[in-house]
């Protein structure tokens, strides 16, 4: 097994075998890799199976280190843990094929939680075909663990994104939302999620927590059951569920008479099934009942 700590300066590096100084090809089986410092870019390449870790513990006086994804792919079978604080940039046409997982699992070495920042340049696409999932488990002092997708370049997401217990998600850049593009599932597993702009292709898998959204939101929502709440602009002052299949229907979300936008469920409801309760800064919680969480 070959071991890989890299603590020097930025560079930038074409050929992975220039990850060197200790000779470690990112292509062979069973590699590890960790950046705890500065920027390290793939360009033009695919890595895979490797372990790569990145991520500075929170508090210290370090930046987080960056990884640069240059027209590159993270393949199918490499794994990238973002732990502490870590930032992956994104330049050009890149395409995650593996697995991206954004933990605080050690709460002696990350007690205030972990955080990852997805920066999308402008122009540039990140092709999210594996799956990244964002998990905690920690309790006593930490503050949980985040994912942020920032830039204005373009989020294609094709995969699974998970967002587990004890997690919050942004979906949304420095000006506007992120129009969140492609046909995967963002599940919402009793986490705290802002997502504002999707293809219609989307899926929102909302097992529990809260989803912070848009009236016009296009995504299909599934799952929806008392575990679980949507927040929307104040405007919103009562809903009708229609259902106009087997399959599912629509939400009707009304500021008075005024139809304002609809959400598009999957599953069969009533309207007497959903409450609306206004919080502290003005929005409005959709709450559903009658609907036990999945087993």
């Amino acid at each position: 097994m070959a071991n890989f700590n890299w603590n020097g300066a930025a560079g930038s590096y074409l050929d992975p075998t220039q990850w060197t100084p200790g000779d470690v090809p990112l292509y062979g089986a069973d590699d590890t890799a960790t950046i705890s410092a500065g920027t390290a870019t793939l360009s033009d390449v695919a890595p895979n199976n490797i372990t790569l870790t990145l991520g500075v513990q929170p508090g210290t006086v370090e930046p987080s280190p960056t990884l640069v994804l240059s027209n590159a792919a993270l393949g199918s079978d490499l794994t990238l843990d973002a732990v502490g604080q870590a930032t992956l940039e994104v330049d050009g046409y890149d395409t995650n094929y593996g697995q991206i997982n954004v933990s605080a699992l050690d709460s002696t070495r990350y007690p205030r939680g972990a955080t990852l920042t997805v920066n999308i340049g402008a122009g540039s696409q990140l092709n999210q075909e594996g799956t990244i999932s964002v998990v905690s488990t920690q309790t006593n002092g930490s503050t949980g663990v985040n994912l942020s997708f920032i830039g204005s370049g373009t989020l294609n997401n094709d995969g699974e994104i998970d967002l587990g217990p004890g997690s919050t998600a942004y979906f949304a850049n420095n000006q506007f939302p992120y129009d969140v593009t492609g046909s995967g599932t963002i599940t919402v597993d009793h986490a705290n999620v802002h997502l504002y702009s999707t293809a219609s292709t989307q899926t929102v898998d909302l097992l529990g927590g809260t989803l912070s959204t848009l009236v016009s939101l296009a995504a299909t929502i599934k799952d929806w059951n008392n575990d679980g709440s949507v927040e929307l602009d104040p405007f919103v002052r009562s809903v009708q569920f229609n259902q106009t299949s087997d399959a599912g229907g629509d939400l009707q979300l009304f500021d008075s008479t005024k139809q304002v936008g609809d959400l598009h469920l999957l599953g069969s409801y009533a309207t007497s099934d959903f409450t609306l309760h206004q919080i502290k800064d003005g929005d409005i919680v959709v709450s559903v009942s009658g609907h036990a969480p999945p087993s």
